[in-house]
């Protein structure tokens, strides 16, 4: 029987502890540097790999590779590739912001911050995500993000008053 740990608001069991075989949810040890599958299998470290995103962010992805899943009576749950070996790609700098970001936000200091959090400026920004389809903000540094805000403050005030130029007529 595989243990799950309680439900939390913060992380809803639903999007990381959906399945016992995603990579997350495999035992991770550190020292020795390989993944323990569900079924006690070990799957050791082949090498990286070095992807780059559309805004220039490069990431560092760990592959790592189960010995055989040859006979094993999870393997129809675990994959569906034609390979007898299952291989999994792990990003070691994204877990540890996460694992850093989840210390943060359940503190005793991040749970007073969440409760303070202003349900006002919830609704700007979602009007921004889907009334003008803006998804992040493209510049960094606190000038450059308030010019990205007048940017679509401007943007918003002439679709607004084009919209209310055709409604009057």
């Amino acid at each position: 029987m595989i243990r799950r740990p309680p439900r939390s608001t913060l992380f809803p069991y639903t999007t990381l502890f959906r399945s016992p075989f995603q990579h997350e949810n495999f035992h991770y040890n550190a020292d020795e540097d390989y993944y323990v599958c569900p079924m006690g299998q070990h799957m050791t470290r082949i090498g990286t790999s070095h992807s780059k995103t559309a805004s220039g962010y490069r990431s560092e992805n760990t592959r790592y590779r189960a010995r055989n899943c040859k006979g094993c009576p999870l393997r129809c749950l675990c994959y569906k590739a034609k390979g007898d070996r299952r291989i999994i790609e792990v990003n070691h700098r994204l877990n540890e912001y996460k694992r850093k970001a989840r210390e943060l936000l359940t503190s005793e200091d991040g749970l007073k911050h969440r409760g303070r959090r202003c349900v006002e400026p919830e609704a700007v920004f979602g009007q921004m995500k889907f009334n003008m389809a803006y998804r992040r903000f493209r510049h960094f540094g606190k000038d450059k993000v308030t010019m990205d805000f007048a940017f679509l403050d401007r943007k918003s005030t002439r679709l607004n008053s084009s919209h209310n130029r055709e409604s009057r007529m």
